[in-house]
C-alpha cells in the first residue's frame, strides 16, 4: 500500500522541479525529461494544477508552466488535495450507521491517523522541498532509471 498515488507521485515531482527553478517558466517537455513523468500523463497533471491555482500556464514563445504562488505558500498537502484527494471516515465503511453520528472507536482512530497524515502534509511546504534538492532541481539520489 503505497500513501500516495502514482499522479500524485508526478505532480509533487514536478512541482517540486518548477519551484527549485525560481519564477521561470518552463514546459512540459522540460519537465517531463528532468523528473521522468512521462510527458502525455504529464500534460493531463498540468492541466489539473492550473485548475486547481497551483499553477499557471503561459502559451507561446517563453511561455509554459510556473508556480501561481510562492513555494513557501503551497503545502505539498495542497498538491495532493489537487491531484487525488485524501479521503476521510466520516460514516462506518461498511455502510453501517449503528454509531448515530459518532465514529466508533476503530473508525474514530482511523480517522485521528489520517488526520496525523493530513497534517504532517500540511507542514510541507514546496519550498522546503525544492531547497533541499540538488542545484539543478532533481533528486540528489537519482538512479539510470529516475528512481529515488
Amino acid at each position: 500500500m503505497t500513501l500516495v498515488s502514482l499522479s500524485t507521485e508526478y505532480a509533487l515531482r514536478s512541482v517540486v522541479y518548477l519551484a527549485a527553478h525560481g519564477d521561470r517558466s518552463l514546459a512540459a517537455t522540460a519537465i517531463s525529461a528532468a523528473t521522468a513523468v512521462p510527458s502525455h500523463y504529464l500534460s493531463k497533471l498540468l492541466k489539473g494544477l492550473v485548475i486547481s491555482g497551483v499553477l499557471t500556464a503561459k502559451r507561446g514563445p517563453g511561455g509554459g508552466f510556473s508556480l501561481a504562488c510562492s513555494p513557501d505558500e503551497i503545502t505539498v498537502l495542497d498538491i495532493v488535495n489537487a491531484v487525488d484527494p485524501i479521503e476521510h471516515v466520516r460514516r462506518c465503511p461498511l455502510g453501517r450507521d449503528p454509531h448515530g453520528g459518532v465514529l466508533c472507536p476503530l473508525h474514530r482512530h482511523l480517522e485521528d491517523a489520517i488526520m496525523g497524515v493530513e497534517n504532517a502534509l500540511r507542514s510541507a511546504t514546496i519550498g522546503e522541498l525544492a531547497r533541499a534538492l540538488e542545484p539543478s532541481g532533481i533528486c540528489p539520489y537519482e538512479t539510470e532509471t529516475h528512481g529515488c
